[in-house]
C-alpha cells in the first residue's frame, strides 16, 4: 500500500532459525536486504539492515550480508533529501512535470559493510542452497530479508519475496530452498513484508497442505496474506520506525531502537531471557501500526478450527496471553472487549478512514489537474519543455529557466499547486493514522478469537493435533 508523497506501507523481512537474546556466540545469520529496483529500494530498508548488522553480533551471531546490487558499482538506495531546496526553477519544474516530492529524491550506494553478493534471484538462490546444504544436522539458522513482498494468485504458494533485478522468490520456491537444509535442522522465519501471511504455510509441506513439515519450521509474519505492511519510508531523517522488524528485534535486544527503555517488559515468564515468541507478543502489545501480525502457531489454530465449533460458546479465556494482549490494547484506547461494541467501533473508524481517503484523493486529483494545465501552458510557450526537464539537461541560473520561473510565480494555478502539494502529506498522514487505529480494533478482535481458539483446542483437539501445536510452540520459543 503506497500513499503518495513518500509515506508508505510496505515492507518485508524473513528470519529463519534464530535464537533469542543471549544465544551462544558462533551462530550464523544471513541478512538479505534492498528493494527490487532503485526506485523501490527506500532508505528505511537500508536503515533496518544497518541496524540489524550492528545488533545481531551482539546477540551472538556471525553475519553474512547480501544487499541490492552487492559489490557492483552503482546506486541501489533511494531516499528523501531533507536539505533539498524548496524553491527555485528546477524545483518548480519538478513539481509540475514529476510526481509530488520527486525534486527531493536522491540516490546513493548502500552503506552496508562486508556484502557478499547481490540479491538477484539467480545469484542469491544458489548461495542460500549452498549454505543450507552445508549446515550440520542439528543447526539453527537465522535468515533475514528486509525488502518488499508481492501478492500472488495463490497466496499460500505464490506470494513473493521481491529481489533485485527485479526478481523474486515465491513461498513454494522458498520451501524448496529450505528443504536443502538437513531434516534435523530447525528453521525459524520472521517476515515483516507486505502480504507476508502467505508464508505461514512454510510450516506445512508442501505449502498449503495441512500436515506439518517433517523439518522443524516455525515463524512470525507482520501481516496477513492479502495486505500491505509497514516499513519502507523514503525519509531517513524523521523515520517513525513502526515496522515489525523494529519492535521484534528491540524486544530481543532489551532496549528500543533509539537506545531507550522498552514500553513494557517482554520477558513474560520472568526466566531472564526473551524468546522469539515473547518478542512477537511484545510487538502485538506495543505496536500501533497497520500490521496485523501473526505466528505459525496462531495460524495453525485458525486452520484447525472445525466448522462445527465456529459457533460454539466457551467462557472467556482470561488466562490466555492473547486475552491479556487484547485487554491491554483495548484499555489503551478506552474500548470495551464486548464483541458487538468492538464491531461498531471498527465500522465507525472504517467510515472515518474512508472520509480521510476521499479527502486525500481529492487533493491528489487537484494536483494532477493543476500539473496538466501548467504543463500545457509551459510547453505552449517553451516547446523545448516537451522533453521533461531535469538536472542533466537544465541548470539553475539558465536564463530560460529564470524566465520560466518568473512566469510561474505570476500564475495563480502555480500558487494553488504549491498549496495542494503542502496539504497532501498531512492528508496522507491523517489517513494512515486512521488506518492504524482501525487496525488496533482488528487486533483486539483477533486476539480475543485466538484466546477462544485456545480454549476450544484444549477441549476438542486430538493427540496428534496437540503434538503438532506443541512442536510449533517449542520451535517459536527458540
Amino acid at each position: 500500500m503506497r500513499l503518495r508523497g513518500g509515506i508508505m506501507i510496505c515492507a518485508m523481512a524473513v528470519l529463519a532459525g534464530a535464537g533469542p537474546a543471549g544465544a551462544p556466540p558462533g551462530g550464523k545469520a544471513i541478512v538479505i536486504g534492498g528493494g527490487p529496483r532503485l526506485g523501490e529500494s527506500q532508505g528505511q530498508i537500508e536503515q533496518n539492515v544497518l541496524w540489524l548488522q550492528e545488533l545481531l553480533p551482539k546477540l551472538g551471531y556471525q553475519v553474512d550480508m547480501y544487499f541490492g546490487i552487492g559489490n557492483e558499482p552503482g546506486d541501489d538506495v533511494v531516499y528523501l533529501d531533507p536539505n533539498a531546496p524548496e524553491d527555485g526553477a528546477l524545483t518548480a519544474l519538478s513539481e509540475i512535470f514529476d510526481d509530488p516530492g520527486a525534486s527531493r529524491l536522491r540516490y546513493k550506494r548502500h552503506a552496508v559493510k562486508h556484502v557478499l553478493g547481490s540479491t538477484r534471484e539467480e545469484e542469491l538462490t544458489p548461495a542460500l542452497e549452498r549454505t543450507l546444504a552445508g549446515l550440520a544436522p542439528d543447526s539453527q539458522l537465522l535468515l533475514i530479508f528486509n525488502g518488499h513482498g508481492g501478492e500472488g494468485d495463490n497466496v499460500y504458494a505464490d506470494n513473493t519475496m521481491d529481489l533485485w533485478g527485479p526478481s523474486a522468490i515465491t513461498v513454494a520456491e522458498l520451501d524448496r530452498i529450505l528443504g536443502k537444509a538437513p531434516e534435523q535442522a530447525t528453521i525459524r522465519f520472521v517476515l515483516p513484508q507486505c502480504f507476508s501471511g502467505g508464508f505461514a504455510s512454510l510450516m506445512y509441506r508442501p505449502p498449503g497442505n495441512r500436515r506439518l513439515s517433517t523439518q522443524n519450521r516455525c515463524g512470525f509474519m507482520s501481516q496477513e496474506a492479502k495486505r500491505g505492511a509497514e516499513g519502507c519510508q523514503l525519509d531517513i531523517e524523521n523515520v517513525e520506525y513502526r515496522d515489525y522488524t523494529t519492535y521484534f528485534f528491540a524486544a530481543l535486544a532489551g532496549r528500543s531502537r533509539q537506545g531507550g527503555p522498552l514500553a513494557s517488559d517482554p520477558d513474560l515468564n520472568h526466566d531472564g531471557r526473551v524468546s522469539l515468541r515473547e518478542a512477537h507478543w511484545y510487538t502485538l502489545r506495543t505496536a500501533v501500526s497497520y500490521d496485523l501480525s501473526r505466528s505459525t502457531s496462531e495460524v495453525f489454530l485458525e486452520d484447525w478450527e472445525p466448522r462445527a465449533l465456529r459457533d460454539a460458546q466457551v467462557p472467556d479465556n482470561t488466562q490466555s496471553v492473547y486475552w491479556r494482549i487484547a485487554a491491554d490494547v483495548a484499555a489503551r484506547h478506552g474500548w470495551s472487549l464486548k464483541t458487538g461494541e468492538l464491531a461498531t467501533k471498527r465500522e465507525e473508524l472504517k467510515r472515518q478512514e474512508k472520509a480521510l481517503e476521499s479527502r486525500k484523493e481529492q487533493i491528489a486529483g487537484d494536483i494532477e489537474g493543476l500539473q496538466k494545465r501548467l504543463r500545457e501552458q509551459l510547453i505552449g510557450r517553451w516547446p523545448q519543455l516537451r522533453r521533461a526537464p531535469d538536472e542533466s539537461t537544465w541548470k539553475e541560473g539558465d536564463p530560460v529557466l529564470t524566465e520560466i520561473h518568473a512566469y510561474l510565480a505570476a500564475r495563480p494555478e502555480y500558487a494553488r499547486l504549491r498549496d495542494a502539494l503542502r496539504a497532501l502529506p498531512a492528508a496522507e498522514a491523517a489517513e494512515l493514522d486512521q488506518a492504524r487505529l482501525k487496525t488496533q480494533v482488528e487486533k483486539v478482535q483477533r486476539m480475543l478469537k485466538l484466546a477462544r481458539l485456545e480454549a476450544l483446542f484444549e477441549r476438542h483437539a486430538g493427540e496428534g493435533e496437540r503434538e503438532q501445536l506443541r512442536r510449533l510452540v517449542d520451535c517459536e520459543e527458540g
